[in-house]
């Protein structure tokens, strides 16, 4: 269960809620058109390994759910709120994310007038789902 896993079985989850035109597995220099959605990691904590040779985690992952900001602001705010049920209603029903973590803790969000990944041409919300939790095989030296 690799922290790659971790976001594409998010960013799988979250490309089937109505009104996401694009959720790429990976981030962009070239945002997508609409509103789009993009996962990557904020921080985490290593517990460590055991003998055994599993590596746990435990990480915080950033969820903004983007559109990029017009002319028609109101139109743009919109077309954005309905996200901050939906969203976290898919991630819920799915809390393995497509079997690419144990659970997760919580969901905390913001409403953004900038995205922290794309600037001020793009609003919405910035999600952060905490305490993704994973177990990595490595092997011990």
């Amino acid at each position: 269960m690799s922290i790659e896993n971790v976001i594409a079985g998010i960013q799988n989850l979250v490309r089937a809620v109505p009104g996401i035109r694009a959720a790429p597995d990976v981030v962009s220099e070239q945002p997508a058109p609409g509103v789009f959605a993009i996962a990557y990691p904020a921080n985490g904590t290593i517990i460590g390994g055991d003998p055994a040779g599993e590596m746990k985690s435990l990480h915080n992952i950033s969820l903004e759910i983007i559109a990029p900001r017009t002319a028609k602001l109101r139109a743009v705010l919109e077309e954005l709120y309905p996200f901050c049920k939906s969203v976290p209603i898919a991630l819920e029903e799915d809390p393995t994310f497509g079997s690419n973590c144990d659970t997760f803790g919580s969901i905390s969000y913001t409403f953004n007038f900038a995205s922290p990944m794309y600037g001020s041409d793009y609003m919405g919300w910035l999600f952060t789902i905490h305490d993704v939790k994973t177990k990595d095989a490595y092997t011990p030296s």
